[in-house]
């Protein structure tokens, strides 16, 4: 079934509730905020390697959705992530024990 691209853009848009072009620069943001948080990588490859053409214009998007410049968001949400990170990993790691070794079952879970 043949279907045109407005028939596609408007079927999308019943469904999500949102354009495809804003679901696209949602993505594209979050995937920028994510490379922000785990690499330490210049701000203008962040912006190609997320689909941006263009860095400035990905930095001020980036300000309007988030409040803060790309650099000052890393600067202000990096340490939290990483400890958000180290106790994600860490309660994986107790999951796995816990079906390993029967007497790590004991370990509460409100300790994590």
């Amino acid at each position: 079934m043949a279907s045109s691209r407005r028939n596609l853009e408007i079927k999308f848009r019943q469904e999500l509730g949102i354009p495809i072009y804003q679901f696209l620069l949602n993505y594209r943001t979050e995937y920028f905020v994510n490379l922000l948080h785990t690499t330490d990588r210049q701000v203008y490859e962040i912006t190609s390697e997320s689909g941006f053409n263009n860095c400035k214009n990905a930095s001020g998007y980036f300000k309007k959705i988030k409040d803060y410049t790309p650099l000052k968001f890393r600067k202000k949400h990096k340490k939290s992530y990483l400890i958000e990170m180290f106790f994600l990993i860490l309660r994986n790691i107790c999951k796995i024990m816990r079906k390993m070794l029967p007497i790590c079952a004991n370990i509460p879970f409100s300790l994590l």
